[in-house]
């Protein structure tokens, strides 16, 4: 274990890059995509299925942030007509889904019940991967994204675990995509790939730019995809070129272990805002909620199956809260 210093502490004063959109998450997996409040009237968008509002209200003010991806759910029949649709429905059905909306539900829920870690699993690709001079181009001239493999568990895994929000995928795999031809086209269908640039841009002088994320489900043509603000780091020389690369290759270890166990790490109320918990969701009262394993990193023991083995993977040994508040200033 390395020595505590300034690398793995934060004081007051102490600059950090908070993680992107708002740091804490709800306990209740499902909140208004607007307002952020959670209700048992939540309702999907009828056109898209993965945006959730609470009223009528939320769903017209968030319209104009909205409007420029609702499409691309609805593509495959518009733009490539019914035989795509056809094929892509028989992929969906090979995997356990019995709908295009039924699986665009299902992936949706599992972006938010791992939003925490997908945004940092963006960052330590990104960060590890060199120099981030290319994130300042306009992200129309990107020719690279991050992908990430992801395989959708069985039936009967999904039955073995109430059909939990965060297990409905696993993932196989993260790397990069360099292929302009393959990324011109998923940009088409994602006409708001701009928009996460003009809004961090002018609230943050720290923006560099956004990573395109490719989510890569296997054994489906149709691909996913999301954008990730990035930062510059606020403290690059507290650690030289080798420990960076070993910090970013644990907390990507960290990262997708935490998915792959079934142990979403999210942000807890109160908590230091740059160091997420692992945790189960369950359903209380109606609601798919998470509960963190415990308060604190510090108060682990060992105990439960899955984290131990996500700990033990790796190689570092840099415990998790001291890579947590490393990664928030590299």
């Amino acid at each position: 274990m390395p020595p505590r210093r300034a690398l793995y502490t934060t004081t007051p004063n102490t600059p950090i890059i908070l993680p992107p959109r708002h740091a804490i998450d709800p306990p209740e997996l499902r909140s208004c995509d607007w307002c952020h409040i959670s209700s048992r009237q939540l309702k999907r968008c009828a056109a898209c299925n993965t945006s959730i509002y609470c009223s009528r209200e939320c769903q017209k003010a968030a319209w104009h942030l909205h409007k420029t991806s609702c499409k691309s759910f609805s593509n495959v029949k518009s733009e490539y007509g019914p035989a795509a649709e056809d094929l892509t429905l028989a992929q969906l059905r090979a995997l356990g889904f019995s709908s295009l909306l039924g699986f665009t539900e299902a992936f949706s829920d599992f972006q938010d019940a791992h939003s925490w870690t997908l945004a940092n699993i963006a960052l330590a690709a990104v960060r590890g991967d060199g120099p981030l001079d290319w994130l300042q181009a306009p992200e129309s001239e990107h020719t690279k994204a991050v992908r990430v493999h992801l395989i959708a568990r069985s039936p009967s895994e999904r039955r073995r675990t109430h059909r939990d929000p965060g297990s409905a995928f696993w993932v196989k795999g993260v790397g990069f995509v360099e292929d302009s031809k393959f990324l011109d086209e998923m940009r088409k269908h994602r006409s708001d790939l701009p928009l996460p640039s003009k809004l961090e841009a002018s609230q943050d002088p720290g923006y560099i730019g956004a990573a395109f994320v490719v989510y890569d489900i296997e054994g489906v043509t149709m691909k996913m995809s999301k954008t990730f603000a990035q930062y510059w780091p606020t403290a690059p020389e507290l650690a030289g070129p080798e420990e960076q690369k070993a910090i970013f290759d644990d907390m990507l270890m960290l990262c997708i272990g935490c998915i792959n166990m079934r142990c979403p790490l999210r942000i807890l109320e109160g908590n230091d805002p740059i160091v997420a918990l692992p945790g189960r969701f369950s359903r209380v009262e109606g609601k798919w909620t998470w509960k963190p394993l415990f308060t604190d990193w510090q108060n682990y023991r060992g105990g439960d199956r899955g984290l131990d083995e996500v700990l033990g993977r790796l190689k570092h040994h840099i415990p998790p809260r001291d890579l947590m508040t490393a990664i928030s200033r590299l």
